[in-house]
């Protein structure tokens, strides 16, 4: 065996095939190796416009200098196999400098070659020397060994259990964010109508309301409310009226999306609900009356509030949330329970409006890498959910808290409640992304 390695493999895996070796020993006499003269991994180039969000990066291309020695057939038998995996549509391109250090992977793709130089070959020598320089086009980071984490058992309260809706992982390797696979499995039946999978810098926050507002009843005990009991809508709500305000408390400057736990009396109406920070009013979310428990995401806002200009503000603002009768039938039923999770603009918060597919078992896997996902109910495939938000990406360096919720903005099922009592296991895997290439 010859190092570094340069391997043309059928996948990113140590175990996949490996399709041609560029240094080792090829067809029978033929010896072939890639030379330090003229190599390199090229870097890949970040397009847009410098400080600005939504930056790409784009592809980089590797020069990869190649000698083949040796009788003349089984060199052009060997350059016959580089040309089959040079005009692969997409290929993998395997690249280990040393037995002490690890593989990585190259995402390539249909590769040009500069033509061959003849300069040592001969009409009747037994061993000649062909060179050519390979041009190969490759995705912009490197992928390490793929990284499965344990399993982790997640309930489906923000006030219950050893991980409350969340779970801080493990430290990640790699020198830039990776694509996650996410794959959560909830072996009791209710299926999941509306989950939502979030990877945050900061662990989400779950705040009890401070005080009712006048346009809301009270006290109703109840069984499947984080509570105990809920608070309902009640009056004409015609205009907009304060239902409940929030306290949460000195909180890291930024953004928070808002999530607040309802049900309603079934009826045809619907309600408009609003979040309200610093008497700056976030845009309404229109609240169907349906005869479910489930999250309602209010969007996002800051808080606490901006002080950039050293007014001395207090950051520790309420969060008020009102409500407007959009359409006369039902009421309400509030939770008491504000979840605020992490909104940068580095956050991955993911929704998918599931289809209902029956109330069995459920399996869900978030593939960010493919940018899809995929469910099953019940062991049978369902068609897959629509998704919106960011996929999820786990960040070297930093704290990576994944968020896992079941039910938020569901279909409207009656009597399909979010299960506080539920909880799912989740399984999250990852290859380590590389800027250098090695």
């Amino acid at each position: 065996m010859t190092w570094p390695r340069f391997q043309f493999t059928a996948g990113p895996s140590a175990d996949a095939e490996v399709r041609l070796d560029l240094n080792a020993e090829g067809i029978e006499l033929a010896d072939s190796r890639v030379l330090v003269d003229g190599f390199g991994f090229g870097m890949p180039e970040l397009d847009g416009e410098p400080g600005a969000r939504g930056r790409a990066w784009g592809v980089r291309t590797q020069s990869l200098p190649w000698k083949v020695t040796g009788s003349k057939a089984a060199a052009l038998a060997l350059l016959g196999l580089l040309a089959r995996e040079l005009t692969r549509q997409e290929n993998w391109l395997r690249v280990q400098l040393s037995p002490s250090t690890e593989p990585r992977w190259l995402h390539t793709y249909a590769a040009s070659a500069d033509q061959v130089s003849l300069n040592q070959v001969y009409w009747d020598a037994e061993s000649d020397t062909w060179r050519t320089t390979l041009s190969v086009p490759a995705d912009p980071f490197a992928l390490g060994p793929r990284v499965d984490m344990d399993p982790v058992t997640v309930t489906n309260s923000p006030i219950a259990g050893t991980h409350p809706m969340q779970v801080k992982l493990p430290p990640v390797l790699g020198e830039v964010p990776a694509p996650a696979l996410v794959v959560v499995e909830k072996a009791a039946a209710g299926g999941m109508l509306g989950p939502l999978v979030a990877v945050t810098n900061e662990a989400a926050t779950v705040h009890a309301a401070g005080s009712w507002g006048p346009a809301v009843g009270s006290a109703v005990t109840a069984a499947g409310y984080l509570a105990g009991s809920y608070r309902p809508t009640s009056g004409g709500l015609a205009d907009w009226a304060v239902v409940g305000t929030w306290e949460p408390g000195v909180l890291p400057q930024g953004r928070r999306r808002a999530l607040l736990r309802v049900g309603a009396t079934p009826g045809a109406g619907a309600v408009l609900l609003r979040a309200v920070v610093g008497g700056l009013a976030m845009p309404p979310v229109l609240v169907q009356c349906t005869d479910q428990v489930r999250w309602v995401d209010l969007g996002s806002l800051p808080y606490p509030m901006p002080d950039d200009d050293g007014l001395g503000a207090a950051p520790a603002v309420p969060v008020v949330i009102a409500a407007r009768r959009a359409r006369p039938g039902g009421e309400l039923r509030l939770d008491d329970r504000l979840l605020l999770v992490d909104g940068a603009w580095d956050a991955d918060l993911l929704k998918l409006t599931a289809r209902d597919g029956g109330t069995g078992p459920t399996r869900l896997a978030v593939n960010a890498d493919a940018r899809r996902a995929r469910a099953v109910i019940a062991d049978a495939a369902v068609p897959p959910p629509a998704a919106s938000g960011g996929w999820p990406h786990l960040h070297p360096g930093r704290d990576n808290h994944l968020l896992v919720a079941q039910n938020v903005d569901p279909l409207g099922l009656a009597g399909r409640n979010d299960d506080a009592a539920s909880t799912t296991t989740v399984r999250v895997s990852y290859q380590p992304r590389y800027l250098w290439g090695v």
